[in-house]
């Protein structure tokens, strides 16, 4: 009944959706104390109290809002946004009049792949990574990963010469995707290797799509060091991704931010905007918060502060698991490799994580990453959730910990 497109794609959903349906059936509660506890997306629920508060003032709905609106999104919120990525990420010169904002970065990602990659077009893409992108990428329009083996002996952090082999292994490379900071690991790129990739692409006439999603999650006290901005300095061929689902714990929003200072690239993109706009009600919302700067000081502030002490509270409790991790972003790597001696291990430790314990990790397999027993651990979560984590954590320890 259904066309071959649609079967393949229902049938093969995102991993992450898969995990995330799974908790939804049956979800942790103080009124469920049994249910699944879902670390395995990357949500912020750590700032629903201040934002609620904010979000439930009114906005101004004028007449043109209610109306069809410019598909790439409504005039004021770009030229908002264009002050909030200089102020706020250090990306300096943005024109307004070429920003597009869609339903999403998943969104955006799908688009940007119809839009640059021919079918068969390669990617080159650290593992481990966002297993999202795999879906976003390559299940519509067909190019492909090459997912970038990384160290675990040197905490996965990034690496070029990982990059040049894989160059040489592959004809049809014509991009590099970044996120930085790095999810999974929260990796915050240095300034080596962002120069490293950056002569890489220069070198090598490749795409450089930088993800800077999680740019403002940092709890170290450190300012964004923007890679976009870096190498459209340097005359790379570079294009910007943002959103406000994770700095802004707002996901049910959808709204994604994509730039490019190449005017072909912008066309079709813009072009795609048509099949993923962004409702005008909600982007007023989103330039409402952009505006408001001392709102924005305060939440980012505590925001913040409230990541460190979750990652913090799980690395204490937990000193019988190794966990890979940075103070940037909202997730960490959990290291139980000596556990899995292949992938079928993996996947059964997963199993048993899963249904025993009822926790939602993401392993390596789904990442990317061709050695086995990495999870990632997604801990922006509530107080109760935290307490529970630990609790069954220790407990599994006890009982696969031999």
């Amino acid at each position: 009944m259904i066309s071959k497109r649609a079967q393949e794609l229902t049938g093969n959903p995102s991993a992450i959706v898969v995990g995330h349906m799974n908790c939804l059936a049956d979800p942790y509660s103080l009124e469920n104390p049994d249910g699944f506890l879902n670390f395995g997306i990357a949500e912020n629920h750590l700032m629903s109290d201040m934002l609620l508060d904010f979000l439930n003032r009114p906005i101004e709905i004028e007449k043109q809002h209610i109306q069809y609106c410019d598909s790439r999104g409504i005039d004021s919120l770009k030229q908002e946004s264009v002050k909030f990525f200089q102020d706020y990420l250090g990306i300096k010169d943005l024109d307004p009049e070429k920003l597009i904002i869609n339903n999403g970065v998943s969104s955006l990602c799908e688009s940007l792949s119809f839009s640059l990659f021919d079918e068969g077009d390669q990617i080159l893409i650290p593992a481990p990574y966002y297993t999202g992108f795999e879906h976003d990428f390559t299940k519509r329009f067909k190019c492909e990963f090459i997912p970038v083996q990384l160290d675990p002996n040197k905490n996965f952090d990034h690496d070029i010469a990982p990059f040049e082999q894989a160059l040489k292994a592959y004809r049809n490379v014509k991009a590099v995707l970044i996120t930085h900071p790095h999810n999974p690991t929260a990796e915050s790129i240095s300034e080596d290797f962002q120069n490293d990739v950056i002569n890489f692409c220069l070198e090598h006439d490749l795409h450089l799509i930088s993800d800077e999603i999680y740019a403002l999650s940092r709890h170290n006290g450190e300012k964004h060091d923007s890679l976009f901005q870096k190498a459209r300095e340097k005359k790379v061929k570079t294009h910007f991704l943002y959103g406000v689902a994770k700095d802004f714990c707002l996901a049910g929003y959808k709204v994604g931010f994509f730039y490019t200072d190449n005017d072909e690239l912008t066309q079709a993109m813009g072009a795609s905007s048509y099949f993923y706009p962004v409702g005008s009600a909600t982007q007023l919302y989103i330039e409402s918060i952009f505006k408001d700067r001392d709102f924005l000081d305060d939440y980012l502030k505590l925001n913040q502060q409230r990541l460190k002490q979750c990652r913090e509270k799980i690395i204490k409790e937990l000193p019988m698991f190794k966990f890979i991790s940075s103070p940037t972003a909202m997730f960490m790597l959990l290291d139980l490799s000596s556990l899995c001696k292949n992938l079928e291990d993996e996947k059964s430790l997963f199993e048993e994580i899963m249904n025993k314990y009822k926790i939602n990790m993401t392993p390596g397999l789904l990442q990317g990453l061709n050695r086995p027993g990495y999870f990632r651990v997604c801990y922006a979560r509530e107080e109760a959730h935290i307490e529970a984590f630990i609790e069954r954590m220790q407990k599994a320890a006890k009982e696969i910990l031999k």
